[in-house]
């Protein structure tokens, strides 16, 4: 499932565990490059609600200490996504979608279709959109919605490996 070589720290392994992601939700439809932004976010918000949820304080510190992974990510957005040239400020959207997203996970429990809606429209639809807007095809909906929780439940498990380090 999940590639791990002895050598990747968490912040390498969690950023694997991301690309996985991705290639998860591609074999259902494709992900163009904004859409893979969306994902990214999406599991940088996760991957902190996991770790906090699980009261690993020491691994949370490690991957999350002074903002490095969030600072690692945006590294990555601007030199190998070229976010810089899609927004006019990429460093104010990547918080202002992460702390969105974050709202989003806290409910996830009763996540509603609403929610899954513009999760969808935010990876598919229009990606890098100010205001996402649901979606009305609720057959295609409900595709997403098994793919995005078995996305999380897979995610989930392999962030859960980190505390085995």
């Amino acid at each position: 499932m999940f590639w791990k070589k002895s050598k990747d720290t968490p912040l390498d392994l969690l950023f694997i565990y991301t690309q996985e992601s991705i290639d998860f939700l591609n074999k259902w439809e494709k992900l163009d490059n904004d859409g893979k932004i969306e994902v990214i976010l999406f599991d940088t918000a996760l991957a902190k609600h996991l770790l906090k949820k699980n009261i690993n304080t020491r691994m949370y510190y490690n991957i999350f200490r002074e903002n490095e992974y969030e600072v690692f990510i945006d590294r990555y957005l601007y030199s190998k996504m070229k976010l810089y040239e899609k927004l006019e400020d990429p460093f104010g959207f990547t918080i202002s979608r992460g702390l969105f997203y974050e709202e989003i996970i806290e409910g996830m429990s009763s996540i509603e279709n609403w929610q899954s809606s513009k999760i969808y429209y935010l990876f598919y639809v229009n990606p890098l959109s100010e205001n996402p807007n649901p979606i009305v095809d609720k057959e295609e909906l409900f595709k997403f919605q098994l793919y995005l929780a078995s996305m999380i439940t897979i995610f989930s498990e392999a962030v859960d490996e980190l505390n085995n380090i």
